[in-house]
């Protein structure tokens, strides 16, 4: 019996220490991949999920509310080393210099962890400050320290980016021409304004934006909610998924 109880504290004890190893390997992994937040701090992950592609039940909801996805959702909080006028700069190094890069911000809070973010916003690239990526009012007005956007870095074919012209746009809304999205009704769609792709020109839309499926036409529509007309120039980061309920990614949660 005694060397039954012996053999049974010594299974526990290299049970435990193999439980803290793993967890601590878990910690160091997460700090490897944090990206810094441009104060010389560093971001949070907030998760990094992967879509269900065989049927079987979706992964859960990242923390922004937004359909499982692949790519990590760093959390960027705007503080007064990253902050210009109206605008907060990211520290991604994925992103850093690439103005072509697809950007989505998929959730936002105040100052002080509030829920709610009193602007309408977009993102932009600077070329004047190393190229890098920033997160802005549309109205102009200063960024607020301590407000936060969970940001992800679009990666694979399901994303595109979209601009209001004369031949796609109609009063307050513009019509998506892509196969990834024409005759998909089912497909979910989250967007972020970008005020200038490629890293040229620059078009403001100060407006809470939308998107829905034309039946008619086979087409998604990205629309002004408060119906005001759509600005020539007005571009649009899209993520195309498969499921769920679209969403936009720039409005007032």
């Amino acid at each position: 019996m005694l060397g039954v109880s012996v053999r049974a504290a010594w299974l526990m004890c290299v049970g435990v220490v193999v439980f803290a190893s793993a967890v601590a390997l878990g910690a160091f992994a997460a700090y490897l991949v944090r990206p810094s937040d441009g104060s010389g701090g560093v971001g949070r992950v907030l998760r990094l999920v992967t879509p269900s592609r065989d049927g079987a039940p979706a992964v859960p909801e990242v923390a922004s509310g937004q359909p499982g996805r692949s790519e990590a959702v760093f959390a960027h909080p705007a503080t007064p080393d990253n902050i210009v006028d109206n605008s907060t700069y990211l520290d991604l190094p994925l992103a850093d210099g690439e103005p072509e890069a697809v950007l989505l911000i998929v959730g936002t809070r105040g100052p002080e962890d509030t829920s709610t973010y009193a602007h309408e916003i977009g993102v932009w690239y600077d070329r004047n400050r190393s190229g890098r990526w920033a997160v802005f009012n549309q109205d102009l007005a200063p960024m607020q320290v301590g407000a936060e956007f969970d940001v992800v870095i679009l990666e694979g074919a399901d994303k595109l980016v979209h601009r209001a012209e004369p031949n796609n746009t109609e009063a307050e809304r513009t019509y998506i021409d892509d196969p990834l999205t024409n005759g998909n009704p089912s497909a979910t769609l989250s967007i972020t304004q970008n005020w200038n792709p490629g890293g040229v020109a620059g078009t403001y839309n100060d407006h809470p934006v939308g998107v829905r499926y034309d039946d008619e036409r086979g087409m998604w529509v990205i629309y002004n909610e408060d119906l005001a007309a759509m600005p020539e120039g007005a571009a649009f980061n899209v993520e195309v998924s498969e499921g769920g309920q679209s969403t936009e990614g720039t409005a007032t949660p």
